[in-house]
């Protein structure tokens, strides 16, 4: 028999991942272009400027998630507008699967693995006879456009 667990939940859904997407740019662009970062990706995102900023992240998810679904080696070029993520540069890098995979990952890693943790903690406790097995769940139920994502399940 099959019991639907849905007590342990929290919203790391589209917002999250286009929050990880802005920090993967920084980081690759901090990599790749030895750019001098003046203030945190956080501030930045809380500024007046952090709506277009994950704007364009959720834009560039979306549109490179689409390509992927038709050919796993699509690219897509990511460009921050000069003013936006950096004050004094335009921040331009070419995604792909691997980097959508590089976000995948941080999420489970930082935050999805643990939800699901404290879930089967509390089914656990809550065992009637105290015959919890791991083994007895069959499946993970994610919902949302962001569980779409490629290499979401992989992971």
């Amino acid at each position: 028999m099959s019991i639907p667990r849905a007590r342990q939940s929290d919203f790391t859904g589209g917002d999250y991942i286009d929050r990880l997407v802005v920090d993967e740019a920084v980081q690759q662009a901090k990599k790749n272009r030895n750019i001098v970062w003046k203030e945190t990706v956080g501030s930045r995102l809380e500024s007046s400027s952090g709506k277009s900023i994950l704007g364009v992240a959720e834009k560039a998810k979306i549109d490179l998630c689409k390509k992927l679904q038709r050919n796993k080696s699509a690219s897509l070029e990511l460009l921050f507008p000069k003013g936006g993520l950096s004050p004094d540069n335009d921040i331009r890098l070419e995604i792909d699967l691997k980097f959508v995979e590089r976000v995948i990952y941080r999420a489970w890693k930082e935050s999805w693995c643990s939800i699901i943790e404290t879930c089967l903690n509390i089914y656990k406790q809550e065992s009637v006879d105290g015959s919890f097995e791991f083994e007895k769940f069959d499946a993970v139920v994610l919902s949302g456009g962001s569980s779409l994502l490629p290499g979401l399940k992989e992971h």
